[in-house]
């Protein structure tokens, strides 16, 4: 994002920025650390900046690797590591939880089961690393204003949160720790779901492909998908695999998921541009 700067807080135009309607959590801290004129500033050292951890960010600032159902809303400025919106399906996009991303290790966490609870753990993260001697008042404020205790807020990043389903839904943990998340009856019977994200191993690009074609012709699509995500983590950074996406694509088509396949197209060209 050009100068880590929103021009507006309108929800069209934030939509515009990051490729879907911005939850509601979200739009109300942008709104309350907005400058006179509605813009939002979220360089380092700005209002938002003091608040979340995080310079604002859009998704011209993912990494080569970064799954495509991460929208990005944010990065830390240290060693790549960004923050975003996980948006699995557009039926859940209402209130998605937030996720960091780490490209060096290749890994996402969750932050919590949705956005108002993941917002409140960057914001009890940065807390515990405010300087005591930090008088200012300004993000006390805003937490207050959002309704949040800042006593009560958690001072560490959880580890292995899993986000909510909804009834007949299931997630299956890929390796890179955010998960396919899908309708039941588009996993296969005997899909294992509660991996560790650090236990998978990487394969040959044609035996993920080989798998996918496999769990596409036995009609289980987010099977296929969780096979292809796997692949992706661990060549997306290295390379873009045409085959790979190609194959991405077509079963996001499959779960009717067009917003990720707009995604990745994003992803595949910000690649090629990077090289």
């Amino acid at each position: 994002m050009d100068e880590c700067h929103l021009p507006s807080t309108d929800p069209e135009a934030l939509r515009r920025v990051y490729g879907f309607a911005v939850p509601k959590a979200f739009l109300k801290l942008l709104e309350l650390v907005n400058d006179p004129d509605g813009s939002v500033n979220g360089r380092d050292g700005s209002l938002f900046q003091m608040v979340t951890g995080l310079l604002l960010a859009d998704q011209s600032d993912a990494h080569p690797g970064t799954p495509p159902e991460l929208f990005l809303i944010g990065r830390t400025g240290m060693d790549g590591v960004t923050c975003g919106c996980v948006l699995h399906d557009d039926r859940l996009a209402g209130d998605p939880p937030l996720a960091m991303f780490d490209p060096g290790q290749l890994r996402g966490d969750y932050l919590g089961l949705d956005t108002r609870r993941s917002l409140g753990a960057l914001m009890g993260i940065q807390l515990a690393q405010r300087d005591p001697g930090d008088d200012s008042h300004d993000p006390l404020q805003v937490i207050a204003q959002l309704g949040f205790d800042p006593d009560e807020l958690p001072p560490e990043q959880p580890l292995g949160l899993r986000p909510r389903t909804p009834p007949g839904w299931k997630l299956a943990m890929t390796a890179d720790g955010l998960g396919v998340m899908a309708e039941t009856k588009h996993f296969a019977p005997g899909q294992p779901f509660d991996d560790d994200p650090e236990s998978f191993e990487s394969l040959d690009v044609a035996d993920y492909l080989a798998r996918a074609r496999a769990a596409i012709a036995d009609g289980y699509a987010a099977t296929a998908l969780w096979h292809l995500r796997n692949g992706y983590t661990f060549w997306a950074a290295k390379r873009m695999p045409e085959e790979l996406t190609a194959a991405m694509v077509e079963v996001y088509k499959l779960l009717g998921r067009t917003r990720l396949v707009e995604r990745l197209e994003t992803a595949i060209t910000l690649h090629r541009d990077s090289e």
